[in-house]
This record gives C-alpha cells, sequence and structure tokens, in this order.
C-alpha cells in the first residue's frame, strides 16, 4: 500500500474538470497484465514528470482503479505519498512535501477493472 502521511494538513480539493498543469507527463513506461480468467487487470507506470509550480499535489483522472504503491523520486530522494480518492473520476497524490519545479519520476502500481462489452475504460469484446 502507498505510504501513509502522517501531517495535520487538511486534504486538497480536487479539481473540478480539468486537471492542473502544475504537472505534466513527460514519458511513460506501461506494463499491463490482462488474465482471461479475471475481472480485473494490473499494471505499473513509471512516468517522468515536469513539474511547472511547486506542488504537493498530483491530480490523475481515473476510475474503477487502485493504487497500490505509489513513489515519487526526487533526484535521489523519495517522497512519501499518500493517495487519495476524493470524488469519481479523480485520484490525488498527495505529498508529505511540495515538489520543486523541474523533472521528477513517478511509479504506481496499480489494480483496475477490466469492462466486457462496455467501452469504457480497458475492456475487451
Amino acid at each position: 500500500m502507498p505510504a501513509r502521511v502522517t501531517n495535520s494538513r487538511t486534504p486538497p480539493t480536487p479539481p473540478d474538470l480539468r486537471l492542473p498543469d502544475t504537472v505534466r507527463p513527460v514519458t511513460n513506461l506501461v506494463d499491463l497484465t490482462v488474465d482471461p480468467s479475471s475481472e480485473d487487470v494490473t499494471g505499473t507506470i513509471t512516468t517522468t514528470l515536469d513539474v511547472t509550480r511547486p506542488t504537493d499535489v498530483i491530480w490523475l483522472n481515473g476510475d474503477e482503479i487502485t493504487i497500490t504503491k505509489a513513489l515519487v523520486v526526487v533526484g535521489q530522494q523519495q517522497v512519501p505519498v499518500q493517495v487519495l480518492y476524493p470524488k469519481k473520476g479523480y485520484i490525488g497524490l498527495w505529498l508529505d512535501r511540495e515538489l520543486p519545479v523541474g523533472r521528477v519520476g513517478l511509479s504506481l502500481a496499480y489494480t483496475a477493472k477490466d469492462h466486457v462489452d462496455d467501452c469504457d475504460g480497458i475492456y475487451r469484446t
């Protein structure tokens, strides 16, 4: 499970519609495992992010996905992450400190629902 961020801060409010432009992906390496006998898929994504303004939260779009491990790396230092699911369609990666402007690494391991014949998210026919 993702690390628990222990602090007394108020959790961030998710965006209303569009994700903020404080963090942008530069490169992605995705590994996805689909098991035909299961309704779930598992995977990992390793991303290089460009932080355009200091921020302590990374917002993602996502439904029916559970992040089982989250790791943010600034230089050689790991930054603890707490995963938030504040409302449908949004996932927050809340950090225990602000990310500086520049490149950072993000690694996620996750499970997600595999849909049959509904064309939503990962699906099969």
